[in-house]
C-alpha cells in the first residue's frame, strides 16, 4: 500500500513537474550540485597539459600537424541569397569526393555572396593586441584537440557606444583554467564561466564565451556531460605506459645498461668499508662524463645483471605500437609522424588528404557554424562565417575526372565547370550560356521561332 503511494507521488510531482515546463533530464543529473560548480572528473586539467603535450612529444606532434593544417584556412564572410542552394551547398561539402566537392563549388556561387570588407572580418584578422587571426585558430584547435574542449571569450563594446553589444577583442580562453557555473535553474544550467588564475578569479558571462566542446556521453550528477572530453582521456593508459617507456629508456641510455650487482668472485666476503669503496669508486666512473671510461681493480669481481635490458623488454617496439595507438585517438595517420610501418596508406600525400578530409574540414566547419551563431546576430551585414578550404591542396578536385564528368554535359555551363574546379569566373557573358550537341552551339540559338505546322500528308495515293 505504501510503495503505490510512493508511485503515485512520484507520478504526481513528475507531471506537475511537466506543466510547469521544467527539463526533467537536466534535473535528474544537475539538481544536486550544491557548490554552484560543475566538475570536470578526468584528473588535474594542468596535469594534462604538461604530460600530454608539452612533456610528450608524440602528443606534441599529433596536434601540430593538425594545427599546420587546420590554422592555414581563411575566415571568409558572406550573405545568403538562396537558401535551398545554401542548404544543398551545406550538404554536399562535408563529403570528401572529388563529385561532391565539385558540387558543392558549383551550389557555393549560387547560394553566397562573398562579404569582402567587414568589421568582422577586421576583428577575426587581428582578434586582440597579442595574436594574428592564424595564432588565434592554433590556440583555439591546440585547446579543443588536447582537452575536447575551446574557449573563447568576447570584449563586449560598452553600451553607451553605438557598436554596443559587438565585441572590441576575442580571446582564447586556457581551458584548463576555466570552470562552468552551475546556475542552479535546470532549464537554464549555465550560468556563466569562471576563469581561475591563482588566486585571481573572474566570472564571465555566458553570453560572451564561446563554448566549442567534443562529445562527452559521460553524464552524471557532477556534471561531466557539459564539458568537453580530451581524447586522452580513453587513451591515459596509453599515455601513462609511454611516458614510463621513455622515462626508463632514457634511464638506462644515462647508467650505460642495465642494473649490475658487483660482488667478490669466490668465496669469502669483502669487508664493508671495501665494498664502500668500489661503490663510490664505480658510481664515480659511471657519472656521465666517465661513462664506459676503463674500470681496473686488483681484485677478482663479479657482475650478476639485475633485470631487464630496454631491448628485453621490447620498448623500442612498445614505442611504435603507443606512436600508432595515440595517433588514432586524433585521427592522425602514423605515416605522417614518420612511421611507415604502421601506415593505412602508401604515401603521405593520401595520409594528409585524409587527414584534411575527415578531421580538419569537419572541425573548420562545426567552429564555423559555432562562429556564425554567436557573432553573427552581433553583427549586420554578414549572414555566415565560414573557412575557406579550397587553400587545401589534398581538396581539390582531378581536373580529368571533372572534364569527363562535366565538361560535355550541357546541364553546366563554362562558368559553373571553372567553379567546379576552384577556378574563378570569367565574365565573357557567353560562359553562362548553355553548350549543347556535337557541334557545341549554344542551347538558346537552337530555339525555334515557332511550332512546326502541319503542311498536309506526303503520302502518295495508289494510281498517281
Amino acid at each position: 500500500m505504501l510503495e503505490k503511494f510512493r508511485t503515485k507521488a512520484a507520478l504526481w510531482l513528475a507531471s506537475d513537474t511537466i506543466r510547469k515546463g521544467v527539463n526533467l533530464v537536466n534535473q535528474a543529473f544537475l539538481g544536486y550540485l550544491q557548490n554552484g560548480q560543475v566538475q570536470w572528473l578526468f584528473g588535474n586539467r594542468s596535469r594534462i597539459v604538461e604530460e600530454g603535450y608539452i612533456d610528450n612529444e608524440i602528443i606534441y606532434s599529433v596536434i601540430n600537424v593538425i594545427l599546420r593544417k587546420a590554422k592555414v584556412a581563411p575566415i571568409v564572410a558572406n550573405r545568403i541569397k538562396n537558401g535551398k542552394r545554401y542548404i544543398k551547398y551545406t550538404q554536399y561539402k562535408g563529403y570528401g569526393t572529388d563529385q561532391a566537392q565539385a558540387t558543392a563549388n558549383i551550389e557555393k556561387r549560387k547560394a553566397l555572396d562573398e562579404v569582402e570588407n567587414h568589421e568582422l572580418l577586421d576583428l577575426l584578422d587581428k582578434p586582440n593586441s597579442y595574436q594574428s587571426g592564424v595564432e588565434f585558430i592554433e590556440a583555439l584547435f591546440g585547446f579543443r584537440k588536447l582537452l575536447g574542449e575551446a574557449f573563447i571569450w568576447g570584449l563586449r563594446i560598452g553600451y553607451d557606444s553605438p557598436n554596443a553589444g559587438k565585441y572590441s577583442e576575442l580571446h582564447v580562453l586556457p581551458s584548463h583554467l576555466v570552470e562552468i557555473v552551475w546556475s542552479g535553474d535546470v532549464n537554464d544550467p549555465i550560468a556563466g564561466y569562471k576563469f581561475s588564475v591563482g588566486d585571481y578569479q573572474v566570472q564571465l558571462d555566458k553570453d560572451d564565451v564561446l563554448h566549442w566542446k567534443s562529445w562527452n556521453p559521460q553524464w552524471d550528477m557532477n556534471g561531466s556531460h557539459l564539458r568537453g572530453l580530451s581524447p586522452l582521456r580513453p587513451g591515459r593508459k596509453t599515455l601513462t605506459r609511454n611516458n614510463s617507456n621513455i622515462e626508463l629508456q632514457t634511464r638506462g641510455f644515462q647508467n650505460g645498461g642495465r642494473v649490475t650487482l658487483l660482488s667478490k668472485d669466490g668465496e669469502g666476503k669483502l669487508p664493508t668499508e671495501v665494498l664502500s669503496a668500489i661503490q663510490a669508486k664505480v658510481e664515480e666512473w659511471m657519472m656521465p662524463h666517465n661513462n664506459r671510461a676503463t674500470i681496473a681493480t686488483n681484485g677478482s669481481l663479479k657482475a650478476t645483471p639485475i633485470g631487464d635490458t630496454p631491448a628485453d623488454l621490447q620498448m623500442i617496439e612498445s614505442y611504435g605500437a603507443d606512436r600508432s595507438a595515440m595517433c588514432a585517438l586524433f585521427g592522425v595517420d602514423p605515416i605522417l609522424l614518420g612511421d611507415k610501418s604502421r601506415s593505412s596508406y602508401n604515401n603521405q600525400e593520401q595520409a594528409y588528404k585524409a587527414l584534411v578530409t575527415n578531421v580538419v574540414v569537419p572541425d573548420l566547419n562545426e567552429l564555423a557554424m559555432k562562429l556564425t551563431n554567436w557573432l553573427c546576430p552581433r553583427y549586420d551585414g554578414v549572414d555566415v562565417l565560414e573557412f575557406d578550404t579550397s587553400v587545401y591542396p589534398e581538396l581539390q578536385p582531378d581536373l580529368k575526372l571533372m572534364k569527363e564528368v562535366f565538361a560535355d554535359t550541357w546541364q553546366v555551363t563554362g562558368n559553373e565547370f571553372r567553379w567546379a574546379i576552384g577556378w574563378d569566373e570569367d565574365p565573357d557573358p557567353n560562359m553562362n550560356r548553355h553548350i549543347i550537341g556535337t557541334g557545341k552551339m549554344f542551347l538558346d540559338d537552337m530555339a525555334m521561332d515557332g511550332p512546326i505546322e502541319d503542311e498536309g500528308d506526303y503520302t502518295r495515293e495508289e494510281g498517281n
